[in-house]
């Protein structure tokens, strides 16, 4: 589904291959492509590789945000029990 206009779109049309963690915008709301049988449906490998970096740059946000929860409460349950 884009996430501009929530449209759906089949994964190989849009040339993905899986669910993007990113987010993602259709052609009419500023990104990918919609289903088409021409060739340049798939992204170029430059833009493959942007995809790529933004996802794991994400993941690796989340993850110290998650590190972050946990410690906060662990600081918590030792602060609060006595």
């Amino acid at each position: 589904m884009c996430d501009g206009c929530d449209a759906p779109y089949h994964l190989g049309c849009v040339g993905l291959t899986a669910l993007p963690v990113v987010d993602w915008f259709c052609k009419a709301c500023g990104g990918g492509e919609a289903c088409s049988s021409s060739s340049d449906s798939e992204p170029s490998p430059l833009e493959k590789l942007r995809l790529i970096r933004k996802a794991k740059s994400k993941a690796r946000a989340g993850q110290q945000e998650r590190r972050q929860l946990v410690q906060g409460r662990k600081r918590l349950k030792q602060g609060g029990g006595g």
